[in-house]
């Protein structure tokens, strides 16, 4: 199969100087993820929960002990990590969990390498981003979204598979999307003549064939 359109994993790092959860979100095929829980030189304890939590991951699940002590030293520690996981994986998608305001800083220079990034306060502001388990479920969603964009949708099908690319952020692969692009079809929301793409949407006539 095609490369061309890579699944994105997910890593949350977790300043647990900063914030205690005492759960995780589930491992979940939906969510390709990865967990680094960092934890200050001076802590000696986690909860039971949270350690439980943390073995249900697996591999795909790291404690990192902070081996210096002071001001920003967890914060150096994470930044780093963020650093060398960046410079592997050039798909990744970043979320860390903390009250400090000096990640707002290093959010922006991520996001100006073109690094997806975002800070969380605690865990209940965490939106994984999912991708459903049918080609179906998918459809449903990005259907939504193309009934909303009016004339502005992609009139082409290479700017379609672009646009739902982007759209589910990068987690779904090449044959995934053409298979949701195949449910879109067989559910009469658009046909297709070579690369044109016809909508069937109400504010649209089914003659009309968008060009942008």
């Amino acid at each position: 199969p095609s490369t061309l359109y890579r699944v994105r994993t997910q890593y949350l790092l977790i300043d647990f100087e900063n914030v205690q959860p005492e759960s995780l979100p589930a491992p979940s095929d939906d969510v390709p993820l990865k967990v680094f829980l960092f934890v200050g030189k001076t802590q000696k304890k986690i909860s039971l929960d949270l350690a439980m939590a943390m073995q249900a991951f697996g591999d795909d699940a790291a404690y990192i002990r902070i081996v210096q002590t002071g001001k920003n030293a967890l914060d150096m520690a994470l930044s780093a990590k963020i650093g060398a996981l960046a410079a592997k994986d050039d798909h990744a998608f970043f979320h860390i969990i903390s009250k400090d305001r000096v990640y707002k800083a290093l959010i922006a220079q991520l996001r100006e390498e073109r690094i997806f990034a975002r800070c969380h306060s605690n865990l209940d502001e965490l939106q994984l981003i999912r991708r459903h388990s049918s080609p179906d479920a998918n459809a449903e969603e990005l259907s939504k979204w193309l009934a909303a964009r009016g004339k502005h949708r992609p009139g082409k099908l290479t700017k379609l598979r672009n646009a739902a690319h982007n759209h589910f952020h990068s987690l779904l692969n090449e044959t995934e999307i053409d298979a949701v692009i195949e449910s879109l079809r067989k559910r009469g929301d658009l046909s297709l003549e070579g690369e044109t793409i016809t909508y069937h949407y109400p504010d649209v006539p089914e003659s009309a064939v968008l060009s942008s």
